[in-house]
C-alpha cells in the first residue's frame, strides 16, 4: 500500500511510501517561493498521508518553499533600511 497522489492546492504530490516523507521541489510557478527548495509530506504506517486534526489539514512542511517570504533577520532590516535611506537621499538630492 501507498499514500495515493493528491492536489493540495498548491503541488500535485506522487504515490508517497508507507512510513516515508516525499520530498517534491517546491513550484516554480510561485513567484515568492524559493525555487531551489522542496516542500514534503509523510506517508503514514495505513497509507494516509499525516493528517493534523487541530489544523483539519494534511501535514505538509512548505518552509524551505517559504524562505524568501520570512520576516528579515535584525541585522538585514537594518542593512536595508540604510541602503533605502541612501537611495532616497540621493533621489532628494538630484
Amino acid at each position: 500500500e501507498v499514500c495515493p497522489p493528491d492536489w493540495d492546492g498548491l503541488i500535485c504530490w506522487p504515490h508517497g511510501s508507507l512510513g516515508q516523507v516525499t520530498k517534491v521541489p517546491c513550484p516554480s510557478y510561485i513567484y515568492d517561493f524559493n525555487h531551489k527548495g522542496h516542500a514534503y509530506r509523510k506517508c503514514d504506517a495505513n497509507g494516509s498521508w499525516v493528517f493534523v486534526e487541530q489544523w483539519n489539514k494534511t501535514w505538509t512542511n512548505y518552509s524551505e518553499c517559504l524562505r524568501f517570504l520570512q520576516p528579515l533577520s535584525d541585522d538585514e532590516a537594518r542593512v536595508s533600511i540604510v541602503i533605502q535611506h541612501t537611495y532616497c537621499m540621493k533621489q532628494k538630492n538630484q
